[in-house]
C-alpha cells in the first residue's frame, strides 16, 4: 500500500515522566522503588521542560499501533533472560 505523506512522523508509546518510565522497570525487573527517588526540581539558568512527548497523531491515523512503555519492557525483559 502506497501513502503520499509528507513531513515529519514521530513515533512514540504512552506518555511517561523519566521517573515514571524507571519505576515500571523495577517494578518489571522484580526489584521495589527504594532506588528509584525522584530528583528535587532545580531552576537553571536552561530552561528545560518536566515533561516531554512526541504527538504521534500523525502515524497513528496511518493505522500504526505501538507497545506501552511497560509492555516494551517486558518484551526486553523476555528477550534478555
Amino acid at each position: 500500500m502506497e501513502c503520499k505523506q509528507i513531513g515529519i512522523f514521530h513515533l512514540g508509546a504512552d506518555f511517561s515522566t523519566k521517573y515514571d518510565i524507571c519505576c515500571k522497570l523495577e517494578s518489571i525487573i522484580g526489584r521495589d522503588k527504594q532506588y528509584v527517588i525522584p530528583a528535587p526540581w532545580k531552576p537553571t539558568q536552561a530552561s528545560q521542560p518536566g515533561i516531554i512527548h512526541l504527538d504521534c497523531t500523525k502515524i497513528k491515523k496511518l493505522g500504526f499501533k505501538f507497545h506501552s512503555i511497560k509492555e516494551s519492557l517486558g518484551i526486553i525483559k523476555k528477550q534478555y533472560n
